[in-house]
């Protein structure tokens, strides 16, 4: 009996060891001080890429690290960051120590992302893993009340070039004109007198002045002139109460008027465009023209220096610098001889004027002005009936049909089409002539019958060939031609004459002009590298045919005014286009043409006769271009 009791004893004893043993190792295999490091390190980070900062205060312990809030809360905010990311490497052991590589990664906007790297230590504490943290864990460089920063720096604003690489605008100074209300004691003696110095600011100043939310001691820009200008006006209108100077460094044109409308101008923005572009009113930028349609691509965006500042705001350390979209220089088709002959053509002209110069090969635009300088871009978005212009597309159906130059047709001084009468200007009456004449003398009642002969849809199909209808996809405001169908047997009548409801721009008979010279129609267009694959045709006969019925127009015809000696025939055709009421109902002069691969177009609104008007507008052109 007592030696089984024995043997149970030592049995049961046995397996306590066995089953102690067991707790004994199993103790130990789970308990992993690497894995315990690696955890809380991770959870850290996560709670640092969240932002989260209670969370990663559970990881470095109570009370928490001077500072220690405060300096990630600023990173945030001193970068303005949209997203943090922060990777380690392995993570090394050392006793009860635990160190590990930081790779930081922080997105700034749409500046670009900042990266660094920095090192963190833990260490195990009564048997909780805890981060040693120091402002370096943030960043090597940091310390105690130190802090992130970006500088932004504007870039320069680029140039525009012309299509050889030519700048067309250059750094200088511009001088703005505006007023302090409070110091005006009467807004309608202001306006008169201001108006008289500078009567280009005179519908703006207006607008302006009848406004009744004015502040009074505020400063609003009105009219931004060049040094130049500013010269001959300056002390007179810096003597009139009410008024505020401010000279600003900016781009300017080679003169007062150079493109002014294509080339546009900078200068303060002013409260409503400063609204749309979301910058302050005092700051310059774009205001018309391609300076303002291709603003951002002009200033770019704003450099960012991403620094480290000490407690007194000295910068300490540069992380980065970034531009994410630098200015870019914007070459245009215009050819600065060419844009200075049309400005000297016209120095001295009065009206209501639009010339527009391509390349008729390319459709590539050479030059550009309208007047007066303070009006809109007429030369491009004006929108007109064409007159007697529009002949050219008539006569292209016409000799597509099988008519030749020589060929005779009838020029009554009178018709009668669908009930629609139709008289020559001046009574022209050429009784049998042939189609030359009638084309070079512009006899309306010839092409008026000669289209209304013509299958109904020969004179439309005939101007889409030459690009009435075509919507032009220009970085200004611009307009091309249209062609509406007839309706009636007396609308393709007046259709056939340019009038009725048939409407085109300087811009667009320019390029009619072109197709005939290069033999191909094409759209225009004004920045480089922009331009068309390919055209549409004319016919080569056709347009060999026209080509000799535009140069009898310049020869002996309504266009004698536009010749000018040289190598080259001068071809074109004039127009007197009827617009309104009135008998006779005033008219827009027309004169279109080419010389070599340069077309052309000169409207005069209101002007009268294109012959008389336009025609030696051109003529100037013509030789200012052969005297450049």
């Amino acid at each position: 009996m007592r030696d089984a009791i024995v043997a149970v004893f030592f049995g049961l004893l046995a397996v306590g060891l066995i089953v102690g043993g067991w707790w004994f190792v199993s103790t130990r295999v789970v308990s992993d001080p690497q894995a315990e490091a690696e955890a809380a390190i991770d959870a850290y980070l996560d709670a640092w890429e969240r932002g989260d900062a209670a969370s990663m205060l559970d990881v470095v312990g109570e009370p928490p690290p001077e500072g220690f809030v405060a300096a990630h809360d600023q990173l945030r905010e001193g970068l303005s960051a949209e997203d943090v990311r922060v990777g380690r490497g392995e993570v090394t052991l050392q006793g009860s120590q635990a160190d590990t590589d930081l790779d930081v990664a922080v997105r700034i906007g749409d500046a670009g992302t900042v990266t660094w790297s920095s090192t963190l230590t833990a260490q195990r504490i009564e048997r909780e893993w805890r981060v040693l943290w120091e402002p370096s864990t943030v960043h090597p460089d940091l310390r105690a009340g130190w802090t992130f920063d970006v500088i932004e720096e504007e870039p320069a604003r680029a140039g525009i070039l012309a299509h050889d690489g030519t700048p067309l605008t250059a750094p200088g100074e511009l001088v703005t004109v505006g007023i302090e209300p409070q110091r005006i004691d009467d807004r309608e003696a202001f306006l008169a007198d201001i108006s008289e110095l500078l009567p280009e600011a005179a519908a703006d100043l207006e607008e302006l002045l009848a406004r009744d939310d004015l502040n009074p001691d505020w400063y609003y820009p009105v009219v931004t002139l060049r040094p130049d200008r500013w010269e001959t006006v300056g002390p007179d209108v810096t003597a009139i109460r009410g008024t505020v100077v401010r000279t600003e460094a900016a781009r300017v044109g080679s003169d007062d008027g150079f493109a002014l409308h294509t080339l546009g101008r900078v200068g303060p923005a002013g409260e409503d465009r400063a609204e749309e572009l979301g910058v302050e009113p005092d700051d310059v930028v774009g205001l018309y023209g391609l300076e303002a349609a291709l603003e951002d691509r002009l200033t770019g965006t704003p450099a960012a220096e991403v620094v480290i500042r000490d407690a007194d705001g000295e910068v300490r350390t540069t992380l980065d610098r970034f531009q994410a979209d630098p200015p870019e220089p914007v070459t245009t088709t215009l050819d600065h001889g060419v844009q200075t002959a049309l400005e000297r053509a016209l120095v001295g002209q009065t009206g209501s004027i639009g010339v527009v110069v391509v390349d008729a090969p390319s459709g590539a635009i050479r030059a550009v002005a309208s007047r007066p300088l303070a009006g809109f871009n007429r030369a491009l978005a004006g929108r007109y009936p064409p007159g007697s212009t529009f002949k050219v597309v008539t006569a292209a159906a016409v000799l597509a049909a099988g008519t030749s130059p020589g060929d005779e047709v009838a020029c009554p001084g009178e018709v009668v089409i669908g009930g629609l009468r139709l008289r020559n200007a001046h009574d022209l009456a050429l009784g049998t002539t042939t189609l030359t004449q009638a084309f070079a003398r512009s006899c309306n009642t010839t092409f008026a019958d000669l289209a209304t002969d013509l299958p109904a849809d020969a004179v439309g199909e005939t101007a889409a060939r030459f690009g009435f209808g075509v919507a032009y996809e220009l970085p200004l405001d611009s307009v091309g031609g249209s062609y509406p169908e007839p309706q009636d047997l007396a609308e393709r009548a007046a259709a056939a004459i340019g009038q009725g409801r048939v409407e085109a721009s300087a811009l667009h008979l320019a390029s009619v002009a072109g197709a005939v010279a290069s033999g191909s129609w094409r759209p225009p267009y004004l920045l480089a590298g922009e331009g068309p694959d390919d055209g549409t045709d004319i016919p080569a006969g056709v347009r060999s045919d026209l080509a000799g019925l535009m140069e009898a127009v310049v020869r002996e015809g309504t266009g004698t005014a536009a010749q000018v000696e040289g190598p080259e025939p001068v071809a074109g055709k004039t127009g007197s286009a009827e617009f309104g009421s009135g008998d006779p109902p005033p008219t827009h002069a027309w004169f279109i043409g080419f010389r070599g691969d340069l077309a052309f177009a000169v409207l005069v609104e209101e002007g009268g006769e294109g012959g008389s008007v336009a025609a030696p507008i051109a003529a100037r052109l013509l030789r200012e271009l052969a005297d450049a």
